[in-house]
């Protein structure tokens, strides 16, 4: 097994584990996301996936912001789902779409980045997405949907195939994570329900 396969197989268990534990709300998933995301740098880097190397060095960054955040939202017990308006969700899709084209041409004319243009458009959806995630907006999860399917596209193009597989996985998961978002959001809208809790987050 080369050092690569290697590296991406433990990259995609530490995938799965952080998508599902942050579906569960368990503090636990941040941890588990930032050494997936280190791992995933080296080969997007090895793959010249400019742009893709960029997002995870953000997710990083966001785990250690999310881990932090959620750890003390958990604990003072004031950690709820929470929906944007229509309104908000416009303005996120404006920003990220004005930041994919400005990205896409400058990886496209002074890089020799593979595919710029759809690797910047999963790369600033995917940082809107990941913002969404730590404040727990529900509508991250239909963010996250269409970002798996374009992704699927663009690792079987430069031959990631676990990683085609895994974002296959992710596809199911993000439609898991937006029904059971959902649950907990309308139970949190039901006074008289208001002690239940399909799972009961725990710090760890």
């Amino acid at each position: 097994m080369s050092v690569n396969t290697l590296v991406e197989l433990l990259a995609v268990l530490a995938g799965l584990a952080y998508v599902v534990l942050l579906i569960r709300e368990r503090v636990l998933a941040w941890p588990f996301g930032i050494a997936g995301s280190l791992l995933s740098i080296y080969l997007f880097v090895d793959n010249k996936l400019y742009s893709e190397a960029s997002l995870y060095l953000f997710y990083v960054f966001a785990g250690i912001w999310g881990w932090m955040r959620w750890r003390h939202r958990v604990a003072a017990n004031d950690n709820p789902v929470v929906v944007y308006t229509p309104m908000v969700h416009l303005l996120v899709i404006a920003i990220a779409s004005c930041g994919a084209i400005a990205l896409g041409t400058f990886f496209g004319e002074q890089t020799d980045a593979q595919r710029p243009y759809i690797d910047a458009f999963t790369t600033m959806f995917s940082f809107a997405a990941t913002y969404l995630q730590v404040k727990k907006v529900l509508e991250n999860w239909i963010y996250w949907i269409v970002l798996n399917c374009a992704s699927i596209w663009l690792y079987m193009d430069r031959s990631l195939d676990i990683y085609a597989g895994l974002v296959c996985v992710y596809v199911a998961l993000s439609v898991w994570g937006l029904l059971q978002w959902s649950r907990i959001y309308r139970h949190q809208q039901a006074p008289s329900d208001s002690a239940w809790r399909p799972d009961d987050p725990a710090v760890h």
